[in-house]
């Protein structure tokens, strides 16, 4: 197996995959491999009609064809009978079970599930689980005069500016860097989102990519005043073509403030991951 960085030029090649094989989870999106290549040390290595991506921390289940797929879980298991596999899908899992049986062990990564909801609950927030969520953006139509814009090149000036501000309010940099590089490669990304507005002055904006054709993945948010959050996204759902079924808004990573943020925006389901490893490094189907 032969690993290379990740490249712009590897766009076309990994979504055509996902889209031929109805990937549609986040962890395998080309834009959110591209942003994250350099802080999670990734690298990619193509095999047939497939993708394998190695991290710091081990490897992402292959993507692809099943025949593939399988191909690069053996050759991994077989280099390194230690080595684990993050963000499988439950048909993952099953595969393996199916092909290996008792010799993987499936661990459920709650940290890596991904959080989906439904564009037409976030947007008509109907019945009492939504109070909160009608609350929040009614306090932020009450605090002056909202103005919503796409976010174009022309705004990016004004993106930056608001990251830096919300970097320089952190103790760490968070995705400081990945945001910056994502507002510089709107186009070569195919990213898109909206720009809030104040009384005039920028208050946050969001970044979004199509992950599936029915699905766009919230890549970014970033907001100067936590009160606008809901609302900023609320003006950009509203921009959606009807085309558009679910909202994927990623991981929580295990941060608790972030989970319960992401729980209180009423998921409609989820993205479920697992870690998958060998039992026994002596099974015969690795050694």
């Amino acid at each position: 197996m032969e690993f290379v960085p990740l490249s712009l030029d590897m766009r076309e090649r990994i979504d055509a995959i996902r889209a031929a094989y109805c990937h549609k989870a986040s962890s395998h999106a080309f834009v959110s491999l591209y942003l994250w290549r350099n802080s999670m040390g990734l690298s990619v290595c193509f095999w047939g009609d497939a993708f394998l991506v190695k991290s710091n921390s081990g490897y992402f289940f292959p993507c692809g064809k099943e025949e593939d797929v399988l191909s690069l879980v053996k050759a991994v298991w077989e280099d390194d009978p230690n080595a684990s596999f993050h963000y499988a899908r439950e048909e993952d899992k099953l595969l393996c079970e199916r092909v290996f049986g008792s010799a993987v062990c499936s661990e459920f990564d709650s940290a890596s599930r991904e959080y989906l909801y439904l564009r037409t609950e976030q947007i008509e927030m109907k019945g009492k689980k939504f109070t909160y969520q009608r609350a929040k953006v009614n306090k932020a139509r009450r605090l002056g005069e909202i103005r919503s814009l796409p976010l174009d090149y022309s705004l990016v000036p004004t993106a930056k500016e608001i990251t830096k501000t919300w970097a320089e309010r952190r103790s760490d940099n968070g995705d400081f860097h990945e945001t910056m590089e994502a507002l510089d490669h709107l186009d070569e990304l195919s990213l898109f989102g909206n720009l809030l507005f104040l009384d005039g002055e920028p208050v946050g904006f969001n970044l979004y990519s199509m992950i599936s054709h029915d699905t766009v993945d919230n890549h970014i948010a970033k907001t100067l005043r936590d009160d606008v959050d809901t609302l900023m996204k609320l003006e950009f759902y509203l921009t959606l073509d009807s085309a558009v079924t679910y909202i994927n808004r990623e991981e929580d990573l295990g941060i608790k403030g972030l989970a319960i943020h992401k729980q209180d925006a009423q998921p409609c389901g989820f993205n479920d991951t697992y870690i998958l490893s060998v039992k026994n490094a002596d099974d015969k189907y690795f050694t």
